[in-house]
């Protein structure tokens, strides 16, 4: 059997596709968990929580600085069970690799 060559110029062997949706009024994170675990086919497993953060820091002069911050889960990751594919799920969009 022949060895596999790198080629200088290669196709391209991947794709992402990326679909942006509006989601349901009062659509939450364990909602999309659960429709999204209840209709999830064998052969992909989740993966684990996609996480949204926001910082905030507040420096004034002669003052203590301040911080606060907010962390949300808003979505999933999910994996094929072979690894070899990936698809993304939030309250936004649905991304599949």
């Amino acid at each position: 059997m022949a060895a596999h060559q790198h080629l200088p110029q290669a196709p391209i062997t991947e794709a992402l596709v990326a679909v942006d949706v509006s989601p349901r009024e009062g659509l939450d994170f364990l909602g999309l968990k659960n429709a999204i675990e209840s209709r999830l086919p064998d052969d992909y497993y989740v993966k684990g929580p996609i996480s949204e953060g926001t910082v905030e820091l507040t420096i004034a002069p002669g003052e203590t600085a301040q911080a606060a911050h907010q962390r949300a889960e808003t979505g999933l990751r999910l994996h094929s069970t072979d690894d070899k594919y990936g698809r993304r799920a939030d309250n936004q969009a649905l991304l599949i690799a």
